[in-house]
């Protein structure tokens, strides 16, 4: 069969709407493209839009399902011991991407033509695409999301796509503390981690309780450490100023203690809850 693609979700012509492009990679004709089609709906339609801030904000998307059919089945492998690459499997697909599991390659890569394949994929069927989303036939786990791109394998489960769609729509920063290290740069860019102290000039100082001590903990990748932590406190919801994010455990702060963009399964902050509102509204302007 040819490549095609197929709107599975529609909310209103596409200037006015965030339209996110799926596309597979590793998915050869015949039983992989049924594979495909029932994964994308079990992680979309039955999943991501069936959850809280996607359930509630789910008239500003349409969905694209575009159908690649590559010569093989499965993506290529890349095997990582301590960041030297110890093995590569190239495997004949759409767009050449390469699942690693290696967190600290992003779990996956493309290849060198990746790039213009894709481009081209999504000239060709989504031209207007805001957001998008490969997913890669592979069982592993992971996933790699910025710029308005969200990649993953197929071991994940919606969570993990709100995660990176945190990262590709809203532009968020990680906020768990992967590494033991601090962080030294400059104010960060995303809403969601700051180095600054002040409460006057905080990012997100209208979303804090003034009777919050800031910072609200100290330490690494710290939980609420400066105050007796108040009775109706919510670790998810409740803001203040915590150190460790970006994937350090210190000198950078994030406004909970337990976002989404922390640990997937709990929803989003105020802060991020936010942003990627405002973001669903002005879809045009979001690439």
């Amino acid at each position: 069969m040819p490549d095609s693609m197929t709107q599975i979700l529609s909310s209103g012509p596409t200037g006015t709407k965030v339209n996110i492009a799926v596309l597979g990679d590793g998915f050869a004709d015949g039983a992989d493209q049924t594979t495909y089609n029932n994964k994308v709906n079990d992680l979309l339609i039955n999943g991501l839009f069936k959850h809280d801030y996607y359930f509630e904000d789910i008239q500003a998307f349409n969905v694209f399902r575009v159908n690649l059919i590559s010569v093989d089945s499965g993506v290529g492998t890349k095997t990582y011991n301590n960041g030297t690459l110890l093995n590569t499997v190239t495997r004949n697909t759409a767009l050449g991407y390469y699942y690693s599991g290696s967190w600290s390659h992003c779990w996956l890569e493309g290849g060198p033509n990746t790039g213009t394949l894709l481009a081209n994929a999504l000239n060709t069927w989504v031209p207007d695409h805001n957001l998008v989303l490969v997913l890669l036939n592979n069982p592993g786990f992971g996933g790699c999301g910025g710029g308005g791109y969200a990649t993953l394998p197929l071991g994940i489960t919606w969570d993990t796509i709100a995660h990176e769609f945190g990262h590709g729509l809203g532009g968020f920063c990680d906020e768990y503390c992967q590494t033991d290290t601090t962080y030294t740069g400059g104010e960060p860019g995303c809403v969601d981690n700051t180095i600054n102290t002040n409460r006057a000039t905080l990012k997100w100082a209208r979303f804090v309780n003034p009777a919050t001590p800031l910072p609200t903990g100290v330490g690494k990748c710290a939980g609420y450490t400066q105050a007796a932590r108040p009775g109706d406190w919510d670790d998810n919801q409740s803001v203040g100023l915590f150190e460790g994010g970006s994937t350090f455990n210190q000198g950078v702060y994030r406004p909970v203690i337990n976002c989404r963009m922390s640990s997937n399964l709990p929803a989003y902050c105020p802060v991020c809850y936010t942003r990627f509102h405002r973001a669903s509204q002005l879809s045009r302007s979001i690439q």
